[in-house]
């Protein structure tokens, strides 16, 4: 498998550095994964593993960092 490169990183390690996330913070970032879920099973694909280890931050981080 072959990815790109997301320059922010995973999601736990930006929750750690920010010591949590704001409730304004975490309902964007549940809304986007839940968006991302969504899509994936209405192509038939299903993903057994979604932990903050394995969602991926790309350079922008907009979300996180501006709530």
């Amino acid at each position: 498998m072959v990815t790109e490169y997301c320059k922010g990183g995973e999601l736990l390690d930006r929750v750690d550095e920010k010591h949590g996330l704001t409730e304004k913070e975490a309902a964007a970032v549940l809304q986007q994964i839940l968006e991302v879920v969504y899509y994936a099973h209405r192509q038939g694909i299903t993903h057994r593993d979604i932990r903050p280890e394995n969602i991926l931050i790309d350079a922008n981080k907009k979300e996180i960092d501006d709530g």
